[in-house]
């Protein structure tokens, strides 16, 4: 779930974003901070005060509704690297077939890290 914690605000000016699929630019002309809330296995997890610019036109297919910068993820622990190591730990084969051609988030996150190890 999520929760507005201050107004939406228009930008004095509309920035250009880049860099998140190959040919892909966002315009953005708002932003907004946000509070996520996440339901997990292991308890609630909460992102305050996300600050968050609002794009002039949808994202693209593919991207969700939220894309959330590098230093976020790693604030809260995330790190692209360590996804295939901790994969391993867990066991050493996974068989996609079960998902049925579906993209699924740990897919998504690997298309990601396989992109991060070949840099």
């Amino acid at each position: 779930t999520w929760n507005l914690t201050s107004p939406v605000r228009q930008l004095d000016d509309v920035m250009e974003l880049s860099g998140f699929m190959k040919g892909m630019t966002l315009d953005v002309d708002r932003d907004v901070k946000l509070r996520l809330t996440f339901k997990t296995a292991e308890g609630t997890l909460v992102i305050a005060n996300l600050k968050c610019w609002v794009a002039a036109a949808p994202l693209q297919d593919g991207l969700g509704d939220l894309i959330v910068s590098r230093d976020v993820m790693a604030k809260i622990g995330y790190c692209p690297r360590s996804l295939p190591l901790n994969a391993r730990r867990v066991q050493c084969v996974y068989d996609l077939d079960q998902l049925g051609g579906e993209e699924t988030s740990l897919l998504a996150a690997m298309k990601v890290n396989k992109r991060v190890f070949l840099k």
